[in-house]
């Protein structure tokens, strides 16, 4: 089992744990994560994907607030990583064989800049879709959206051999394809803030 979990320093600032589990509970494994970004309201989860093909699974988490680092299951950082996006990440990354290379493809949804009031952060760069393969290497990114809060979801759409990647960005689903935008829908206004 990993899970994750944060204590409040300060105000704006939180200590960021990856833990790993066995089934009764007891931790196999601490990761204290780096430079996790102020604001606990921020941080975005994690994923786990096969970055490297050994037999464990990597880790994904957060870095910084625009940051996606990717570790071993011991702690150490995977070759490659981490990277920075343009815009803020909010919502959940998710990985996929996207590309039928048999190693985990990196998902990441970042919104525009929200932390004007915080110190020592600024963007000014809008948000978008950025896809990583196993390495670090920027495959595809789509700029100028804000994924605020989004959760991905990938599946097979058109019956080919790759993998799409839906998204809801201001209430519009997006399918990507790897290399188009395509709309699908616009969804009813159904937030109330």
């Amino acid at each position: 089992i990993i899970t994750t979990s944060f204590e409040w320093e300060d105000d704006y600032n939180a200590v960021h744990t990856i833990l790993t589990l066995n089934l009764k509970g007891e931790i196999l494994n601490k990761i204290y994560i780096d430079n996790a970004c102020p604001g606990g309201e921020a941080f975005s989860g994690i994923a786990v994907g096969n970055f490297d093909s050994d037999s464990e699974l990597e880790i994904v988490s957060k870095y910084k607030c625009n940051g996606i680092i990717i570790y071993n299951r011991d702690g150490t950082v995977v070759s490659g990583w981490p990277k920075e996006t343009k815009g803020v990440l909010k919502g959940m990354f998710v990985t996929a064989d996207i590309n039928n290379d048999d190693l985990s493809e990196l998902i990441v949804p970042t919104m525009t800049d929200v932390y004007d009031d915080l110190p020592d952060i600024s963007f000014e760069e809008s948000g978008g879709l950025y896809i990583f393969d196993s390495n670090g290497n920027l495959l595809n990114s789509f700029n100028n959206l804000n994924f605020e809060s989004s959760t991905l979801a990938i599946a097979n759409l058109d019956s080919d051999s790759e993998l799409e990647i839906v998204g809801v960005e201001n209430k519009i689903i997006h399918i990507f394809d790897q290399g188009n935008d395509k709309i699908l829908a616009t969804l009813p206004d159904i937030y109330h803030y």
